[in-house]
């Protein structure tokens, strides 16, 4: 029994491998390295035979790449049926390369099997260099375009640009300087009686606002001081105004007078003070005569 199904399951594959016939062809067994080399892959089979893609991958093992490869193309169907793939592969080692046996998959019915082509034997040659010179070819002129002239147009633009701002500059260079004119202001005590009197009008310290009141005129003074003595009297302390103006011989009771102003001024500003009530609008009166005795008479503005 084990003799009979193995003469069995024998003649069963002769008879399936004699329905399908494989073979691969080339267009040339020898190439050049890089070049393209077409393979024909070549089925004939009986109608009820089905047949399926080969594993082409393996040619990538053999020395060879695949490049491309095809779809099934039928060249002849009836009672044979005949199948094409072409495919391309190519090298880049010269010698000899083989093809490999290609094995393509098919079944009949509940049966299958693979049919093989025969392997190739391939030659891959060395293209010989060129050594022969080429002839000069002559000069390819590009048309001219906008972009060709547009630094040429900017450099230009550029240099009257640069001109034109050189002879405006010249030009007002050689223009006559315009003469100042010196506006004539009011003497200092003319603007310090005049400011005191506004102080006086707005009743600031009647009002509770001692530090406004206080501020006011110690800025008055001091405005005073810098125009009619010539030193920076607001940026200066009282202590420093003070020994400014002994320097200049300044009349000694005239001073007490201003120290008690200004001192006063000082407290109420930076300590918070609140001087008696009376003493309020004393201290606008002792500023007041500080400047009507020490201002300039009518010959020394002059």
């Amino acid at each position: 029994m084990k003799h009979l199904f193995l003469a069995i399951a024998l003649l069963s594959a002769a008879a399936l491998s004699g329905q399908i016939t494989v073979s691969a062809e080339v267009d040339s067994t020898t190439f050049f390295i890089g070049d393209h080399l077409m393979v024909h892959l070549m089925v004939n089979h009986a109608p009820d035979v089905v047949v399926e893609d080969p594993p082409l991958e393996l040619i990538n093992r053999s020395g060879l790449e695949l490049l491309q490869e095809d779809q099934w193309d039928t060249l002849q169907a009836g009672a044979e049926v005949v199948l094409q793939k072409d495919f391309y592969v190519t090298a880049w080692d010269s010698g000899y390369v083989r093809l490999p046996a290609l094995q393509v998959p098919y079944r009949q019915g509940l049966q299958k099997g693979v049919a093989s082509t025969q392997p190739l034997t391939l030659h891959v040659l060395m293209p010989e260099p060129d050594t022969a010179l080429a002839p000069i070819k002559p000069i390819f002129e590009e048309p001219a375009r906008f972009g060709d002239y547009l630094p040429f147009i900017l450099a230009v633009v550029g240099f009257l640009l640069l001109l034109w701002v050189v002879l405006r500059f010249w030009r007002k260079k050689e223009e006559p300087e315009e003469v100042a004119v010196v506006v004539q202001r009011d003497p200092p005590h003319v603007v310090a009686l005049r400011r005191l009197e506004k102080l006086e009008s707005q009743k600031l310290w009647q009002q509770g606002r001692l530090k406004a009141y206080y501020s006011e005129l110690s800025h008055i003074l001091r405005e005073y001081l810098e125009h009619r003595y010539h030193f920076p009297a607001l940026e200066s302390t009282t202590g420093e105004i003070l020994e400014t103006l002994k320097k200049g011989n300044l009349n000694g009771e005239l001073l007490e007078l201003l120290e008690e102003v200004l001192r006063t001024a000082d407290m109420v500003k930076f300590a918070k003070a609140e001087p008696p009530p009376d003493r309020n609008p004393l201290a606008l009166k002792h500023g007041e005569a500080f400047v009507r005795q020490t201002m300039r008479t009518a010959e020394e503005e002059e």
